[in-house]
């Protein structure tokens, strides 16, 4: 750990990406990669639809949202990644170092 650092990054705990054809997607990465579907959020919980796909013991390591048009520059983009630390006092101190870093939070 970089001397100073309030907090230990222990794995990368998920990516989302964002995709044009959230079926098309779900079967390429089950039937080609071998994930498994983990779980569905309909629209209702976000736009676009959502899938949760897993290739370990996690819930997931991987999800897809659906929705972004195809021409749309971001339908292909990561939305965003996730890492696992090993408390939650660590996020906290994680949070509070990437403030003093100036960096964006978009989400607390």
């Amino acid at each position: 750990m970089p001397h100073g650092l309030p907090f230990k990054v222990r794995k990368l705990g998920h990516a989302v990406v964002n995709v044009s054809d959230l079926e098309r997607s779900k079967r390429f990465y089950t039937e080609v990669l071998g994930f498994k579907v983990s779980d569905v959020y309909g629209p209702d919980k976000m736009p676009g639809g959502m899938v949760f796909l897993r290739s370990n013991g996690d819930h997931h390591c991987l999800a897809l949202v659906g929705g972004a048009p195809a021409a749309d520059k971001t339908a292909r983009t990561l939305h965003h990644l996730a890492f696992e630390l090993a408390t939650l006092d660590e996020v906290f101190r994680a949070r509070d170092h990437l403030k003093a870093h100036d960096a964006k939070i978009v989400y607390e």
